[in-house]
C-alpha cells in the first residue's frame, strides 16, 4: 500500500493539486508509520472523556463537593464528599493540556465536539424481503474534501466495498460477499489523569510507599524550513508527564501524568482486513478482538441471516475512573489493572425483538460487572430508532432512508412539557412571545428546514445554557463554560436532569442580589431572551425565522478560509440549509458555543440490504475527489443534501455496460 502512494507521488511531484503549490508543500514519501499514526489520531479525536475531568476539576475546587456534584449528569457513590490534598494546584496544568490538544486538533481538520454516530441491523423477521438490512451513519466533523474515501477492493482473496480514511489500505466500514458491518463510538472512558508525587531533585515519583525513577525519552520533532528540535518525555507508570512539556508547575512537587489505551500495542489493522476478509459470524468475532482504539459498538449481518450488536475496543479495568477527577499516582488501587477481557465484553446475537440499535448510549444491563463509562449521549436518537424500529411492520429500504433522514427531536418534545408547565400563556405580554408560545404548542417537534419552531427551541436551548451555568462557571475560570458546552452531551443530559428534579442551586444566578431564580425564572427568561434575540437578529416576523436560513452546512476547505483564494478556486462546498440537530437521528449538530452553523453529522450514510449486497445505498457529504475543478469534488452534494442516495453496485459487467472507466495496473 505504501508503495502505491509513494509511487503516485513520484510520478505526479510535478503536477501536484494547487493546494500544495499554494502552500508550497512537497509532500513527503508515506511510511507504514504514517498508517499507524493516522489510526491513533483518529482515536484520539474520538476520545473525548478527559474533557470534563477538567471542568469538573475546576469547579470542585471553587464551590466544593456538593454543589459540583449537582452538574454531574449521574451521581457517583465514591464522589468525594471534600476536596483531596492532592489536587491542590493543578487547574492551571491542566486547563493548558486542554488548549493544546485542541490546538492541535484543529490545525490537523480533527476537531470534532459531537461524536455521536448511528446503526441499527434488522434480521428477516423484520424485513419486506425476509433478508437482513444494515444501517450506519457516524457522525464527524464536515471537512473538505471529504473525510471518507468510498472504495471498492478486488483480490484473490478480497472482494471488500466501502469506505476508509486516506492514508488506511483496507475498508473501516462496508461490506464483502457474506458480512456488512458499522460503527459508532462506544464513548468509552479511557483516559485517566493521575497526580504524581516528585522528589525534592523532580527525577522521582512515589508509587505504593517508595520512590520509583522517572523514565526518560527523545523525540525528534521536524520544522519547516528551520532545524530539527528535540523534545524529553518524561513519564511515570501511569504515563506521559503532561505538564512538564508545557514547563508548569516546576517548581512544584507534583506532576499531571496521563493513562490512555492508545498509549499500548494493539493491531487495528489486523482487525480491520481480516473483517474485510470475513465469511460469516465466527470470522468477525475472531477478528473484531484485534479492534482496541478507539472503543466501538459494530452492527453486523450476514447472508445467513444473523445480526449482532458487538462492543470492541480496550476498556481499562480500574478504581476511580468513573469519578471523573484526578487520581493519586501513588496509591497502586488507582492504577489499571489491565484491560477488560473481549469474551467479557457486551455483545448481542439475534435478539428476539428482530433488531439491534446503536446511538451511544449504554445497551448492556445494570448488572454488567465493569465500568465502561459515563459518558453516553443523551438518549434521544436511540429513544426515536427503537420506537420506529419496534413498530408491528414489516421495513423496507424506502423505511431504512426516512429512519436515517429523521428530524424529529423527542428532546424538543421532553423540554417543552416542562417549560409548559412551568409558564403559563398568562405570564406573556408581548404579542410575538406569545404568537411564538402558541406556535410551539402546535408544533410536531420536527427539526426540518422549514421549522420557525425549531429555530425558537434550539434558542431557547442556548439562552437556557447560559443562564443555569455561565454565571457560576466564569468565577471558576476564563474559558470554563465553554470548555463545559464543548462536550455536548454533559449540558445536554444534566440541564434535563435539573429541569425535572425541578430545584437546584444552578438555577440562581449568583450575580443578583435579593432574588433567588427558580426553574420557573429560568424557562420564561430562555423565551423572553430568545425572541429578543431572533427579532433583533433576524427578523420582528416570527414566520421568518426558519431553521434552515440560521442552521446551516458549509464543506469548508482549509484554504477556504481566505476569501480570494476560495472565489479563485471554490474550495469551500454550501451553505446548504441543513435540517435537525445534535439529538436528531439525522444528525445536524452545532456548537453551543457557536451556534448555528452546522459542524458535524452523518459522514457518510450507509443502507446495505443483505439479499442484495451488489447494489447498496451510500451516499458522502460532497465528493470523491479533492481537486477543486473535478467533475467528482461536489457531485454528491446536491444529493446529500436532499436526502437522497445513490446505488454502489459491485456488478463488473454491469459496471461496464455503464461505461464505467478501467485502470488496470500491472506489475
Amino acid at each position: 500500500y505504501v508503495k502505491g502512494v509513494n509511487t503516485y507521488i513520484g510520478l505526479n511531484e510535478h503536477n501536484l493539486p494547487v493546494e500544495f503549490r499554494l502552500a508550497r508543500y512537497k509532500p513527503m514519501k508515506w511510511k507504514p508509520q504514517d498508517c499507524v499514526s493516522f489510526m491513533r489520531l483518529m482515536g484520539w479525536d474520538l476520545t473525548q472523556s478527559w474533557n470534563a475531568e477538567i471542568v469538573f476539576y475546576r469547579l470542585l475546587e471553587i464551590y466544593g463537593a456538593e454543589k459540583t456534584r449537582e452538574v454531574l449528569p449521574t451521581f457517583f457513590k465514591n464522589w468525594p464528599e471534600s476536596i483531596p490534598d492532592h489536587y491542590a494546584g493543578l487547574s492551571d496544568a491542566l486547563t493548558d493540556f486542554k488548549n493544546q490538544s485542541t490546538a492541535v486538533k484543529k490545525f490537523l481538520g480533527a476537531e470534532s465536539f459531537n461524536i455521536g454516530s448511528n446503526n441499527w441491523a434488522l434480521s428477516g423477521m423484520k424485513t419486506k424481503t425476509g433478508a437482513p438490512i444494515l444501517c450506519n451513519d457516524p457522525h464527524l466533523g464536515y471537512s473538505q474534501p471529504a473525510v471518507w474515501f468510498e472504495v471498492h477492493l478486488v483480490s484473490p482473496e478480497i472482494d471488500v466495498v466501502g469506505v476508509t480514511f486516506p492514508g488506511l489500505p483496507g475498508v473501516v466500514i462496508g461490506h464483502n460477499r457474506n458480512i456488512s458491518w458499522g460503527f459508532t463510538n462506544m464513548m468509552t472512558d479511557d483516559v485517566d489523569f493521575y497526580v504524581e508525587a516528585l522528589s525534592p531533585e523532580r527525577d522521582k515519583y512515589f508509587y505504593n510507599n517508595k520512590w520509583e525513577s522517572i523514565t526518560e525519552r527523545d523525540e525528534i520533532i521536524r520544522i519547516k524550513d528551520k532545524p530539527d528540535t528535540t523534545i524529553t518525555i518524561y513519564s511515570t507508570r501511569n504515563g506521559p508527564i503532561i505538564n512538564n512539556i508545557h514547563k508548569l508547575l516546576n517548581n512544584s512537587n507534583k506532576a499531571i501524568s496521563m493513562r490512555w489505551t492508545g498509549q499500548d500495542f494493539s493491531d487495528e489493522f489486523k482487525g480491520m482486513l481480516d473483517i474485510n476478509r470475513a465469511k460469516n459470524w465466527e470470522d468477525f468475532r475472531k477478528a473484531a478482538q484485534y479492534y482496541k482504539v478507539p472503543g466501538q459498538n459494530v452492527a453486523y449481518a450476514d447472508v445467513d441471516g444473523n445480526i449482532a450488536l458487538v462492543s470492541m475496543g480496550n476498556v481499562p479495568i480500574r478504581k476511580g475512573g468513573e469519578m471523573l477527577l484526578p487520581l493519586p499516582g501513588d496509591d497502586p488501587k488507582y492504577t489499571w489493572q489491565g484491560y477488560i477481557s473481549y469474551d467479557e465484553m457486551p455483545y448481542i446475537l439475534n435478539p428476539e425483538s428482530g433488531f439491534v440499535a446503536s446511538a451511544n448510549v449504554r445497551f448492556y444491563s445494570d448488572n454488567y460487572p465493569y465500568y465502561i463509562s459515563n459518558h453516553y449521549e443523551p438518549p434521544y436518537r436511540f429513544e426515536r430508532i427503537e420506537d420506529v424500529l419496534s413498530e408491528n411492520k414489516k421495513f423496507s429500504i424506502e423505511d431504512m432512508k426516512k429512519l436515517q433522514l429523521d428530524d424529529y427531536s423527542l428532546y424538543a418534545k421532553e423540554f417543552l412539557k416542562y417549560f409548559f408547565e412551568a409558564v403559563p400563556d398568562t405570564e406573556l405580554t408581548d404579542l410575538l412571545e406569545k404568537k411564538a408560545y402558541k406556535s410551539l404548542k402546535a408544533w410536531d417537534f420536527h427539526e426540518d428546514i422549514y421549522s420557525f419552531e425549531a429555530t425558537i427551541f434550539n434558542s431557547m436551548i442556548i439562552e437556557m445554557m447560559r443562564l443555569i451555568y455561565k454565571d457560576e462557571m466564569d468565577l471558576a475560570g476564563e474559558d470554563v463554560f465553554g470548555q463545559f458546552l464543548s462536550f455536548a452531551s454533559f449540558p445536554i443530559r444534566n440541564s434535563m436532569e435539573l429541569l425535572k428534579r425541578g430545584e437546584s442551586s444552578w438555577f440562581d444566578n449568583i450575580l443578583t442580589r435579593d432574588v433567588v431564580e427558580r426553574r420557573k425564572d429560568i424557562l420564561l427568561k430562555s423565551f423572553e431572551n430568545a425572541i429578543r434575540f431572533l427579532r433583533k437578529d433576524y427578523s420582528p416576523n416570527f414566520s421568518e425565522w426558519e431553521w434552515g436560513e440560521v442552521h446551516t452546512l458549509t464543506h469548508n476547505h482549509p484554504l477556504g478560509k481566505v476569501g480570494i483564494i476560495d472565489k479563485l478556486f471554490s474550495f469551500n462546498v454550501g451553505p446548504f440549509p441543513s435540517p435537525g440537530s445534535g439529538v436528531t437521528v439525522n444528525c445536524g449538530a452545532y456548537s453551543f458555543n457557536e451556534p448555528f452553523e452546522q459542524k458535524d453529522g452523518s459522514s457518510v450514510r450507509f443502507i446495505m440490504p443483505l439479499d442484495d449486497l451488489e447494489n447498496i445505498y451510500s451516499i458522502i457529504p460532497t465528493g470523491q475527489s479533492g481537486i477543486p475543478k473535478h467533475t467528482n469534488y461536489s457531485d454528491q452534494a446536491p444529493l446529500y443534501n436532499s436526502g437522497q442516495y445513490k446505488i454502489v453496485t459491485t456488478n463488473r459487467f454491469r459496471l461496464m455496460k455503464d461505461g464505467a472507466k478501467v485502470l488496470i495496473l500491472k506489475p
